[in-house]
């Protein structure tokens, strides 16, 4: 795995969450290029970590799945 492999993939969330009225966890993963890790943990640690920057994310409940 490349050095900057978790900036990469948190680039690639940010693209995704960009213009999203919302997606899962794993709509996310899904959206992932095919050479990045796609566990829905380290998918977490990297909302988590964009979110201690400054990055403002929103949780919420639709039809029982987290958004």
């Amino acid at each position: 795995m490349a050095r900057n492999a978790q900036v990469i993939r948190q680039w690639h969330l940010l693209r995704r969450l960009e213009g999203s009225t919302g997606l899962t966890l794993q709509e996310l993963a899904d959206g992932l290029p095919d050479d990045s890790p796609k566990h829905l943990r380290t998918l977490r640690r990297d909302l988590d970590a964009l979110e201690s920057v400054g990055v403002p994310l929103l949780t919420e409940r639709v039809n029982g799945q987290t958004r």
